[in-house]
């Protein structure tokens, strides 16, 4: 009886030995496996984001913006850059807060060109509230870029069904989505073209 029982512990030992060596053996690859998954996932999701960051550098769109925010003399030509730092035109029914914003920034810049387009020149400094407005619109749109910007992709879908877009809008492939933008840029650039 005691050597039966010294029997089944060694069975049981050696049992247990060799799962535990089958654990080791296939545990190691499983465990790497999942570990560099998840540092390549960290290194897209860095990577895109490095990538807009040096966009953004190389255009210079947020040092044009800081530099008029911080500006005392603005000029018609700040008016300018402003503009060229927004969306092609104005959406026809804004359904965001920043939608509704940068078409009230377009306006306000459209206004801009004429108020002081005929009156003056290019170089003159615009009048203190119309320098103030600048300034405020320009720190709109830097604050807004850096805080979408520390958006993930998971909480950029949450924010845009918070602020009202459409899931079909949202869950829409990038592919689809450049294609009807394109069409629609076409479209306005042709209408611009033949009123100018």
């Amino acid at each position: 009886m005691l050597e039966a029982g010294n029997m089944l512990l060694c069975n049981i030992s050696t049992h247990s030995n060799s799962i535990l060596e089958w654990i080791k053996t296939l545990g190691t690859p499983i465990v790497t496996l999942i570990i560099g998954i998840f540092t390549i996932n960290i290194t897209v999701k860095n990577l895109r984001r490095t990538m807009l960051d040096n966009l953004d550098s190389k255009s210079g769109w947020r040092k044009t913006l800081f530099e008029i925010a911080g500006k005392d003399k603005i000029t018609l030509d700040d008016i300018f850059k402003i503009r060229v730092c927004l969306r092609f035109d104005t959406k026809k029914e804004p359904k965001n807060i920043f939608d509704k914003k940068t078409n009230e920034i377009i306006k306000f810049c459209e206004q801009m060109q004429k108020k002081y387009d005929d009156a003056y020149c290019k170089n003159s400094i615009l009048k203190k509230s119309d320098r103030e407005k600048a300034r405020i619109y320009s720190r709109y749109l830097l604050a807004n870029h850096w805080e979408v910007l520390q958006l993930t992709d998971k909480e950029y879908k949450k924010y845009c069904q918070i602020r009202g877009d459409s899931l079909v809008k949202i869950n829409k492939p990038k592919e689809q989505v450049w294609f009807d933008k394109e069409k629609e840029l076409e479209e306005k650039t042709e209408d611009l073209i033949s009123k100018s």
